[in-house]
């Protein structure tokens, strides 16, 4: 099983390569490097220290920016994050993803809404992740293949919880790698802080018994993202559906929550079988400074039937803007995110929630 993961991967990211090898090499004059000291906070990792590198760049007849980055952190909850998010833009083909090392610390609320409203747990595990998704462009339009793979070691649960009761696939480590169909539809006008166009994508990734370590299992994931502009304000809206089936680990279940979904929420703290999401957040940056503010709602279950009026999950909140560089729309931001049953979360990170 291991071999077979290892070949998979190999051929997919050769192919994924050597198509962007195929694009004109010329690089604008839009390029920009940054180098910075990390000082991030989330929920889920509290205060992290690191140093990252960003370089920002326009393959020649591209029509959205590129960018890569390097990250390495050590945060308070005494996680490690080594991490390399890429996103190529070619004229012709269209290559993002990330690759990493993550020795984390998690919360566990539990499977549902209801387990979702109850005590926290904590467990501790260590994973390489690999995520590439590869597009042929037809103008807005791309067209390819969506790669995911993660292999999780357990390194402690807590005494007496869910997790050392194995009441949950995944419960006792877990690794899986599967493949399938994906679509982007992207008219917007930057990749970074766009205020105008739309994004649209979807995913059918299925993961074969013989690449996971529990049974076969599938996932589709559907995103639509607006961008209105008017003056200097920006009004950007999404809305997303996540379903599951099969022997599918629970980490690898449909969440909401966290630094994306519903800010305010832990990240995963609501997980089952679906999960659905709308979050809309109007942004105002005049200069290299800005402010935002955002309201969402969302659901999960177990079945379609199952979704109830009564258990959606309200989130709002307020953010802060720096533009990183003077060449590219980067931005740092500092979002402060509230939720209707009382837990708040601020986020110190990079990059647009959506």
């Amino acid at each position: 099983m291991t071999k077979l993961r290892f070949y998979l991967l190999l051929v997919f990211t050769m192919w994924s390569f050597f198509s962007l090898a195929q694009e004109k090499a010329a690089v604008d004059s839009s390029k920009s490097t940054s180098i910075i000291p990390l000082i991030f906070y989330t929920p889920e990792t509290g205060f992290g220290l690191g140093a990252a590198g960003i370089y920002s760049f326009t393959l020649n007849d591209a029509p959205l920016q590129s960018e890569i980055q390097l990250g390495l952190a050590y945060t308070t909850l005494k996680q490690i994050l080594v991490y390399a998010p890429f996103q190529f833009m070619g004229s012709r083909w269209r290559i993002e993803g990330e690759a990493g090392f993550y020795r984390y610390t998690y919360d566990f609320y539990g499977v549902g809404y209801e387990q979702g409203m109850s005590i926290k747990e904590k467990y501790r595990v260590q994973y390489p992740r690999i995520r590439v998704s590869a597009y042929h462009r037809f103008k807005n339009l791309y067209l390819g293949a969506r790669l995911v793979g993660d292999n999780f070691k357990m390194l402690s649960v807590e005494e007496g919880g869910l997790l050392e009761k194995d009441r949950f696939l995944g419960s006792n480590g877990a690794g899986f790698l599967g493949i399938g169909p994906a679509v982007v539809w992207d008219n917007r006008n930057d990749n970074f802080f766009p205020n105008s166009g739309n994004l649209i994508s979807a995913s059918f990734v299925s993961f074969p018994s013989s690449f996971t370590s529990y049974g076969a299992f599938t996932n589709l994931s559907i995103s639509v993202s607006n961008y209105l502009s008017w003056n200097d304000l920006v009004l950007a809206n999404q809305v997303g559906w996540e379903s599951v089936n099969g022997a599918v680990p629970f980490y690898q279940m449909a969440s909401v929550g966290g630094s994306r979904v519903l800010r305010g929420y832990y990240a995963d703290r609501f997980r089952d079988r679906l999960a659905a999401f709308a979050q809309s957040e109007l942004r105002y940056r005049p200069n290299r400074f800005g402010a935002v503010a955002f309201v969402g709602i969302g659901a999960v279950a177990n079945t379609f039937d199952q979704f109830k009026y009564q258990e959606l999950l309200y989130t709002g909140g307020v953010g802060l803007r720096y533009k990183l560089q003077k060449n590219s729309n980067i931005n740092l931001r500092l979002d402060l995110g509230f939720t209707q049953t009382g837990e708040s979360n601020f986020y110190f990170t990079v990059l647009e929630a959506f």
